[in-house]
């Protein structure tokens, strides 16, 4: 007589990992670099000739290493970081072409229309902001900084002054996505927290439910555990 057994699978929940920290320095690099870049421009510390530069920059380091490191939070199963990474690419590669046509003079530039395009885009990180409160305070001020960064921006396109103040504050940001990304860089060389990211939070816990099993007899044999895992996010 054949033997047939039967396992069913642990019940967990909730069935999604809790939102991960930001962990690719490369991303975070990207962003601190492009962003110092371009507004240095808007401080009036270098020419607007610069600009090509700033699109280059934009568009591959700024663009498409943000990129990179969002396909790489996603292998991590880390929804937080693919979102941020992800768009905040986007948004560079996007900006650094429509920079790139209106220096060419393909497109005709639109005060309005970046206008728009800034605000929303201070929106979107508001709403990132918001899911970083069991991260960092390092990623927390991050975020809520370049929020107001695009504000600022957003409003700079119809003042001279607030376009300054602006670019001032972007240098801020740029320094805090430095700083956020050697944190990271550092801990992940050499095993240790060197800079300090200061963790928000508390541990996470996750209950495995019953499994349950069939005996050869065909009884059914019910066994069930309850497992208590902490997660505890150290960015």
């Amino acid at each position: 007589a054949s033997r047939e057994s039967t396992l069913q699978p642990y019940a967990v929940g909730p069935d999604r990992d809790p939102p991960r920290p930001l962990r690719a320095p490369l991303g975070l690099f990207g962003f601190g670099l492009t962003t110092a870049l371009l507004q240095t421009i808007n401080t009036g510390m270098v020419e607007n000739q610069a600009h090509t530069f700033v699109w280059a920059y934009g568009f591959f380091f700024g663009g498409l290493a943000q990129l990179v490191a969002g396909i790489l939070e996603y292998q991590r199963r880390n929804t937080f970081g693919t979102t941020a990474f992800t768009a905040l690419g986007c948004f560079w590669m996007g900006l650094a072409f429509y920079g790139t046509l209106e220096t060419a003079g393909v497109a005709e530039a639109s005060a309005q229309g970046l206008q728009v395009v800034l605000a929303l885009w201070g929106i979107f990180c508001v709403a990132m902001w918001l899911c970083t409160f069991n991260t960092s305070v390092a990623l927390s001020t991050l975020l809520a900084s370049t929020a107001l960064l695009f504000f600022f921006l957003s409003g700079g396109q119809s003042n001279a002054v607030l376009l300054k103040f602006a670019g001032g504050w972007g240098l801020l940001v740029s320094g805090l996505a430095f700083y956020t990304g050697l944190a990271t860089l550092m801990e992940e060389t050499y095993g240790r927290s060197i800079l300090p990211v200061i963790p928000l939070g508390a541990p996470k816990k996750l209950h495995v439910g019953a499994s349950s099993a069939s005996k050869p007899d065909g009884t059914t044999l019910a066994q069930t555990e309850d497992l208590e895992i902490s997660i505890e996010h150290k960015y």
